[in-house]
């Protein structure tokens, strides 16, 4: 059976996950983090999570996110053509998202904002138990005048984060 594959595009919140485990729980106590939660941050407020990981010696695991680059990447792997379009900064998140969506074949429209790349932080207590810390930064400029027609052009399908 000879299937052709559908290419799908995705425009979503273009943010960087950053998985950490964690030895205990005090983290989450010193950010105010509800355990088990999905917080939203500031600016500030994420950069000292970070910051305090880091002082910590935690490890760090990165990878894109944001739940619409999360699925589009799950087809890039299945094999499907995949695009997505999001906002991030010039700075060292945005490269990351940028290089994490080249390596794993999916054509990304990345426009640039005038804040810091959007972060996930999922803090992962001993139980297993995830806690989000997120701060949407630049994936939420994206605007209506960003979008052109070029980036649309090829794809069967349109997934869009709510």
């Amino acid at each position: 059976m000879n299937m052709k594959r559908k290419s799908v595009l995705g425009i979503g919140n273009a943010l960087v996950d950053a998985l950490i485990r964690l030895d205990d729980d005090e983290i989450l106590a010193e950010f105010g983090l509800p355990k088990g939660s999905m917080t939203l941050v500031d600016r500030k407020t994420v950069n000292n999570i970070l910051k305090k990981v880091q002082s910590l010696n935690l490890n760090m695991q990165k990878s894109s996110g944001g739940s619409v680059a999360n699925a589009i990447h799950g087809l890039a792997k299945l094999g499907a053509p995949a695009g997505y379009i999001g906002k991030i900064a010039n700075d060292e998140y945005g490269s990351f998202f940028r290089s994490y969506m080249e390596q794993h074949n999916i054509c990304a429209s990345l426009f640039f904002g005038s804040v810091d790349t959007g972060k996930c932080i999922s803090l992962i207590s001993k139980d297993s138990e995830r806690t989000f810390a997120t701060y949407l930064g630049a994936a939420i400029e994206l605007d209506a005048i960003d979008l052109t027609p070029e980036p649309f052009q090829g794809y069967h399908y349109l997934l869009l984060e709510g």
